[in-house]
């Protein structure tokens, strides 16, 4: 039913409020009266007449499809993973190949930029809504030449060899198109299974632990920082810190609980496992600015262990941490002999610092999800998604039988989601293409789920470096008029900020398809 129906212009449009106790992949959104202006002006721009008909028909179709309850094809479309192909408006054509200039003289062609990451495990992913940013990973296949690892100086890039990827990619979510960035400051050595979390406003990046090669041997206890934002934006620091410092190890999980607050539970030093909770205070960064102008000491991040009874239950690694309600929920994990179930959730309240577990309700029909760990998750509208993983010997639940080896593990390429309101699991329709783990996922704030990379085989012998995407909720209407516009034109994908304006496009999505805030930074 429409609920609610406002006037713009010679245009009505009804807006469809559902709700629902399913995930948000099976409901409606509500949308603002900014969106539909935003795509009023793209329809109204100063493109050819064919253009602004094929950008108002696919608006058009999405009213009907969504807003006026005929849902069933769209809903149908949400239940499938796509394979995200870069955009290249050359197309056919090696990689990294210049196109000559065309027939008809046409010298302003740019350069072919469809380069794209890897394949790789151990990465992290996260998305600000205009990128997804991955950051690091590891493929033994670029150390087949090498009889042992080199050592790499903290200001150079990662050689070809290297097996640990010590790089920064941006994926463009409007354009499709991937870009390295280029990062100043000291790049971490240890890009396998870190922890990671940006800061609420996208202006940093803060990353824990994680090993280099061999695994255990070379992990660490420092924390890092990557500028997303502003005057030192693409810079790697190392945080000072002092406290309690957690061990040195990978595989943690971590999450904010505002801009300067942070946690990092469990882990692995290679050796031993925990379930540790550390919280980290971040300096204030108005006390780092004066300290800075008057040449006082920097201010130190500030670790505290947050644990006052004994240690929380089954000590793991990878497995995926969400706080909810002052209170953090563990999804999975386990060690190289178990995995822990997803029946029961081991929870720490951040108000008396004590472990429980919360009891989660079956799915109707296909009961609980397998135990698993190296799986994907993100929290999305009161939802938390989990994505892919891998546990033990095919057919037994939680624990590899005696002399089981990496061959006999079970993978999985299923995506289950935990209504936080009722505790309820419900397995969805949608499938990952092949079963994965060790990847990573990520989610816009609109709603558009991300999976990249992983191992495919039991063997860790194969990686992906596939992206996926997946709508948890119909996309909005900027997002349809803006894809429609570059569908109709692909070339502006390779338009300047000042030619994207003067064609009509509105300032903020210009910056955003040309990737203007992703230049190199100063050096």
């Amino acid at each position: 039913m429409l609920s609610k129906v406002h006037h713009i212009g010679p245009m009505s449009v009804g807006v469809l409020v559902v709700s629902s106790a399913t995930p948000p992949s099976l409901s409606a959104e509500t949308t603002s009266c900014n969106e539909i202006r935003h795509f009023l002006f793209f329809t109204s721009s100063s493109s050819p007449r064919h253009r602004r008909k094929s950008m108002a028909t696919w608006a058009l179709e999405y009213l009907r499809n969504v807003f006026v309850g005929s849902r069933a094809k769209h809903e149908k479309n949400l239940a499938v993973f796509q394979k995200v192909k870069p955009t290249c408006f050359f197309h056919k054509h090696k990689k990294g190949h210049r196109p000559s200039s065309s027939s008809s003289g046409d010298d302003r062609r740019p350069p072919c930029n469809c380069a794209s990451p890897e394949a790789r495990s151990g990465h992290r992913i996260f998305s600000d809504g205009r990128y997804v940013y991955l950051i690091g990973g590891y493929n033994p296949e670029r150390d087949k030449s090498a009889s042992e690892v080199q050592f790499v100086p903290f200001h150079e890039e990662a050689g070809p060899d290297d097996p640990l990827l010590r790089e920064v990619w941006a994926f463009n979510v409007l354009s499709d198109t991937w870009k390295k960035l280029s990062t100043k400051g000291k790049c971490p050595s240890e890009m396998a299974s870190f922890s990671m979390c940006p800061d609420v406003s996208f202006t940093r990046l803060v990353m824990f632990g994680g090993t280099g090669i061999p695994f255990g041997n070379s992990a660490v206890n420092k924390t890092r920082i990557l500028y997303l934002r502003g005057p030192k934006r693409l810079h790697w620091e190392q945080l000072s810190c002092e406290g309690d410092i957690p061990v040195a190890g990978y595989g943690q999980a971590m999450m904010r609980q505002n801009d300067r607050v942070f946690y990092v539970v469990g882990g692995t030093t290679g050796f031993e496992y925990n379930m540790r909770v550390s919280r980290l205070i971040m300096p204030d960064p108005a006390e780092v600015s004066r300290a800075q102008t008057e040449r006082f000491e920097t201010p130190k991040g500030q670790w505290t262990h947050q644990l006052t009874g004994p240690e929380g239950n089954n000590p793991r690694y990878r497995h995926e941490a969400f706080l909810v309600d002052n209170k953090i929920l563990v999804f999975g994990g386990g060690t190289r002999d178990m995995v822990v179930s997803l029946e029961k959730l081991d929870t720490f309240d951040l108000a008396t610092n004590v472990w429980s577990q919360t009891t989660t309700m079956p799915d109707a029909i296909h009961g609980y999800p397998s135990g698993r760990r190296c799986h994907a998750a993100v929290e999305f509208d009161g939802f938390v998604y989990i994505i892919g993983g891998c546990s033990g010997h095919q057919g037994i639940a939680n624990n590899l039988p005696p002399g089981a080896n990496n061959s006999e593990l079970a993978i999985y390429n299923d995506v289950w989601a935990l209504n936080l309101k009722r505790v309820e699991w419900q397995k969805l329709n949608a499938k990952l293409p092949k079963r994965v783990y060790f990847h990573s996922a990520a989610v816009t704030p609109d709603g558009c789920l991300y999976v990249f990379g992983g191992v495919l085989d039991g063997s860790a012998q194969r990686r992906s470096a596939a992206l996926h995407r997946i709508w948890l909720r119909p996309p909005s209407l900027v997002n349809f008029a803006a894809r429609s516009l570059l569908k109709s034109r692909p070339e502006l994908r390779n338009c300047s900020d000042r030619e994207l304006r003067i064609f009509g496009v509105p300032p903020s999505l210009a910056a955003w398809l040309n990737s203007d805030d992703l230049a190199d930074p100063a050096a």
